[in-house]
């Protein structure tokens, strides 16, 4: 029975709404913002019993090495904001809640390695973020929560949204890239071309293994076009999968019993 729960945090994206929802936009006083935004995460989910707050690490991590322009086109963090960002971690510290960076490690990967971890142990994971990478991660055990609007994000939702199982998440990023990331999809190919592939062959490597079967969906009019672009752009698919794709088994150095609530 799994009754234990964890929440882990990406907490970047909470700071970066919090930094300009309330404190530019609302000119709330900050130490009161952040203490309502931890109140909030903190509220999301009854009965946890186990919570980590998981921070990026802006060094160079290994997706820079395999694509120097990742995430180029993101605007450098203002003295501000990193000033906002260690405030938030000492008011963490503060409350003696736990938190995680990791030198060289982005934390898609500290939150997708802490999941499985959990998951293998029996507890039901919630994960707080806005990047919808992290779907890949979504199964029956573990669940994206939006604590704004108070949503959970399950194998239904992603359907419903995107016309396609939480497990092929990785590939239909791959297909359509991600523009915030500076990953690069194929051309010519969006959401709904996307989806159709996917329900109707698979993941992108039965895509390109069984490319000629294009010809034979219904629901696709330009088949030649589409298969030309995938051939194409097939080393965009590749790389963006690559860059995508979240390690869940990095060294973290900590026990799920160092999450636990104090």
């Amino acid at each position: 029975m799994l009754n234990k729960k964890i929440l882990i945090i990406d907490t970047i994206p909470h700071i970066y709404k919090l930094y300009y929802g309330l404190i530019l936009k609302n000119k709330i006083n900050i130490n009161y913002a952040i203490n309502i935004i931890i109140k909030k995460i903190m509220n999301s989910i009854n009965n946890i019993n186990y919570i980590i707050f998981v921070f990026d690490n802006h060094n160079i991590n290994y997706r820079k090495i395999i694509f120097k322009k990742y995430k180029i086109n993101r605007k450098k963090c203002s003295t501000n904001f990193i000033y906002l960002i260690n405030l938030f971690k000492k008011k963490l510290y503060l409350k003696n809640i736990n938190v995680i960076s990791i030198p060289n490690i982005e934390a898609d990967d500290i939150i997708g390695t802490i999941s499985k971890h959990c998951e293998r142990n029996n507890f039901k994971i919630f994960i707080s973020t806005y990047d919808k990478d992290i779907y890949q991660l979504i199964n029956d055990n573990i669940k994206v929560i939006d604590i704004y609007n108070k949503v959970i994000i399950d194998d239904n939702f992603i359907f419903n949204k995107y016309k396609i199982k939480s497990k092929f998440m990785i590939d239909y990023i791959s297909l359509i890239g991600d523009i915030s990331d500076n990953i690069k999809g194929v051309f010519g190919i969006g959401k709904k071309i996307s989806s159709i592939l996917i329900n109707e062959i698979g993941d992108i490597n039965l895509i390109y293994k069984n490319i000629k079967k294009i010809y034979n969906i219904n629901k696709i009019n330009n088949s030649n076009f589409v298969i030309n672009n995938l051939i194409k752009y097939k080393n965009n698919v590749i790389k963006a999968y690559n860059l995508i794709k979240i390690n869940t088994d990095i060294f973290t150095g900590y026990k799920i019993s160092d999450f636990k609530l104090k």
